[in-house]
């Protein structure tokens, strides 16, 4: 019965891990298309337009340029998050916490 329930867990562990490799390969795919270093240089550009003194002077640029500032803004959170938990899942599949390893012995 040990060694069944030891097989699953394997086999779910191993196609978890197939699946894990397969998200980061999508998420580097969209990554790559979105090119958050071109997300960043965009988003200073329109922070140093925001600091000139006459920024508010155009009502409808400002509010276009802070849009497009909050639109960028969450891009570029929502890409590190996602590229933060790819980054923890996969730690922690490498290395599986010492309780975990003892309670199979």
């Amino acid at each position: 019965m040990v060694v069944c329930v030891l097989y699953l867990f394997l086999m779910l562990l191993v196609e978890s891990k197939e699946k894990l490799k397969e998200l980061r390969e999508r998420f580097e795919d969209v990554k790559l298309s979105l090119d958050p270093s071109a997300l960043e240089r965009e988003l200073e550009e329109i922070d140093k337009k925001m600091a000139e003194g006459d920024f508010w002077s155009d009502g409808e640029r400002a509010k276009s340029l802070t849009q497009r500032r909050k639109v960028l803004e969450e891009n570029i959170k929502a890409l590190k998050s996602v590229e933060r938990s790819l980054r923890d899942w996969r730690s922690s599949w490498r290395s599986p916490p010492r309780r975990t390893l003892r309670a199979f012995r």
